[in-house]
């Protein structure tokens, strides 16, 4: 990964995502596909804004990239809101904090390490868009779970998990932060890491009590989330999931 950036001239562009349109360091190539154009997004904001994402909120990113989608959740939550990135690749990690300073996102923090089901270190693999190493593979980075982070941050209103396949692990360490229902936002990759990683679909659909939630799904951007009711509807590819708490639930103190 280094060689690649090193060999990358880095640039500033002025793109719109979700909406939101914001200045952008552009420091690698994957950045630059991703990021160098504007683009709508997928439902999961949208759906997420029918709920608690909104001004006033806390918001957990877990795995953040360069936080161009937690500078959208940041703008939807206002300034007397707050979300708290979190991102393993110390490039991607980098780039966020210039990402920040470059927009005056005050009420954006972005940490330095890996969501997982406990406290303590694990191995990384810091690439471009980096994972869990698996058997040994990675260096190693400093660990936190959601807990732990509501602990040291106060518990979130909403969450959006995208960390590679280790989704699973995330979940197992948010069982406190669960119990106050926050809205939750959850990729989930099958066949491209979780279950190599000890988890499954039906593991991180069992998070959600479907007493307390509503669970919207789809797999590609461009289809309409439909109301997951029963595991016989899981898809056999990577997905997309929110969980939206039900209006009956105790809201989540703000």
């Amino acid at each position: 990964m280094h060689k690649e950036v090193a060999r990358f001239a880095p640039y500033v562009t002025e793109r719109s995502h979700y909406g939101v349109r914001r200045k952008i360091h552009i420091t690698d190539g994957m950045g630059q596909a991703w990021y160098d154009h504007d683009a709508v997004g997928g439902p999961e904001i949208a759906l997420l804004k029918k709920g608690k994402l909104r001004t006033g909120a806390r918001v957990f990113d877990c795995g953040a990239h360069q936080s161009v989608v937690a500078m959208v959740l940041a703008d939807a939550v206002g300034p007397s809101g707050e979300v708290i990135a979190v991102e393993g690749s110390g490039h991607n990690f980098e780039t966020s904090l210039k990402n920040i300073e470059l927009n005056q996102c005050s009420n954006l923090k972005v940490i330095h390490s890996v969501i997982s089901d406990t406290v303590g270190r694990v191995q990384f693999m810091d690439e471009l868009n980096g994972k869990v190493g698996l058997n040994g593979a990675g260096t190693w980075v400093n660990a936190i779970s959601i807990d732990e982070l509501s602990r040291q941050h106060g518990t979130p209103q909403v969450m959006f998990i995208d960390i590679e396949g280790f989704e699973c692990h995330a979940l197992r360490g948010a069982t406190e932060t669960l119990r106050s229902h926050p809205d939750c936002y959850v990729e989930v990759h099958i066949g491209h890491g979780l279950e190599a990683a000890g988890g499954s679909a039906a593991e991180v659909v069992s998070f959600f009590d479907r007493a307390a939630y509503d669970l919207y799904y789809w797999v590609a951007e461009t289809e309409t989330p439909a109301l997951l009711t029963d595991n016989s509807m899981i898809p056999s590819v990577k997905f997309c999931l929110v969980a939206l708490s039900k209006p009956d639930q105790s809201p989540s103190t703000l």
